[in-house]
């Protein structure tokens, strides 16, 4: 009796022990990532031997395709020269030719400062000052300043541009002691070649057309003078 129920209790002890033992066995494989394996997950190396990290990859491939989404973007855009609200300015030096009166002035000379303005595609408003004189045979010196509101239209070729305008106001004219201010007329014709966006270089020709009226139509009188010259225009 004493021997059975030392076997029953020893049977006991046993069974908890083998029961946990069979359950470990029993239980599912875990899987063990090793610092190895991890390195291989996080990691890319390339032939060089450079590690990069994940999904640099599709981060540079994605970089591509955005700049050359924008280089696109920005070769469709044109820029034009000469449209509604480009300004410039001119400056203008010239040799003076006189027609009339013809024998009594000598070939003399003038410089002018203007402004003009797009307002349509060719179309230009605008202004011009001009001082020009012209020496007499008796060594004596004629003055005009011009004073100008000036139309104009503008051709365009290439890098070449040729403005057409016609100026309208009135002008200053001083011989000796004798002062005059009168209508004046100025056409001008010219030609312009495009440096940059913000320089134009070229050659113009025009003539004034300077009348003067007075109470007794015996004494009206018109004076024209040819000016010929060289032009810089600055465009903003």
């Amino acid at each position: 009796m004493k021997r059975l129920l030392a076997i029953s209790f020893m049977f006991l002890l046993i069974l908890p022990a083998f029961s946990q033992t069979e359950n470990g066995t029993d239980s599912a494989p875990q899987t063990v990532l090793t610092d190895e394996a991890v390195s291989e997950n996080s990691d890319t190396t390339d032939a060089d031997g450079f590690v990069s990290a994940p999904g640099s990859e599709n981060q540079e491939a994605d970089s591509e395709n955005t700049n050359t989404e924008a280089d696109n973007i920005q070769s469709d855009v044109v820029y034009k020269t000469n449209q509604a609200g480009d300004q410039y300015m001119i400056l203008k030096l010239s040799v003076d030719v006189p027609y009339r009166p013809f024998k009594k002035l000598i070939v003399g000379g003038s410089g002018t400062l203007g402004y003009q303005r797009f307002i349509v595609k060719g179309l230009t408003l605008g202004g011009d000052v001009s001082f020009a004189y012209s020496q007499t045979i008796g060594k004596n010196v004629f003055y005009f300043v011009p004073i100008l509101f000036r139309a104009g239209w503008q051709f365009s070729a290439g890098k070449f541009e040729f403005p057409l305008s016609l100026g309208i106001g009135g002008a200053f004219e001083n011989y000796l002691d004798r002062t005059y201010f009168g209508f004046a007329v100025h056409p001008n014709a010219a030609v312009f070649f495009r440096y940059n966006n913000a320089w134009s270089f070229g050659a113009h020709t025009g003539l004034y057309i300077l009348p003067q009226w007075y109470k007794n139509p015996k004494h009206n009188y018109t004076g024209l003078i040819h000016d010929i010259g060289l032009s810089v225009r600055y465009h903003f």
